[in-house]
């Protein structure tokens, strides 16, 4: 299972908490992948602690060029390394065909392998619909008020399909 997280040092000590949650209730081993905008060296090592040797390790990937990447303004009310996932396709290794991309205020309470073992067949991303984005908020994105809306904070992504197009 490789399961992936952006997160800037304002936020890496709540990835300890997705991952603790994630090896609790998920069996075998586990890659966990962290996009790090600015995250320090003591840092990281503090968050490799808490995955044990047996059951898996963390990959880390400096992005703290993701603002030129994306050239646009990002607004101060989010967190320019959750831009990140746009650009797994080109930051992770060529080798994974499939990731858990999760934000890092979740929490996984139950195992999570079923959702892992989903075939995406020619889909590009598995999520959820999210029923809070009010029909203002989704105009201000370019949505119609009817259009669904993904919450973004759970994808299950095909990076195979992402890459090709």
């Amino acid at each position: 299972m490789h399961i992936v997280f952006a997160s800037d040092t304002n936020y890496a000590e709540f990835v300890s908490v997705v991952i603790v949650s994630v090896l609790e209730n998920t069996e075998g081993i586990v890659h966990f992948h962290l996009l790090a905008n600015g995250i320090d060296d003591r840092t990281i090592e503090q968050l490799r602690h808490h995955i044990p040797l047996h059951r898996g390790e963390l990959h880390t990937y400096d992005i703290q060029d993701i603002k030129h990447r994306l050239k646009i303004n990002v607004p101060n009310t989010i967190a320019i390394s959750s831009y990140a996932r746009l650009f797994l396709g080109s930051i992770l290794p060529l080798t994974l065909s499939k990731v858990l991309y999760l934000d890092c205020d979740v929490v996984v309470v139950n195992s999570i392998e079923k959702l892992w073992e989903m075939d995406m067949r020619d889909n590009y991303v598995a999520g959820v619909l999210d029923t809070l984005p009010n029909a203002t908020s989704k105009v201000k994105v370019g949505l119609a008020p009817s259009d669904p809306y993904i919450n973004a904070g759970v994808l299950l992504i095909n990076l195979d399909l992402w890459r090709k197009d």
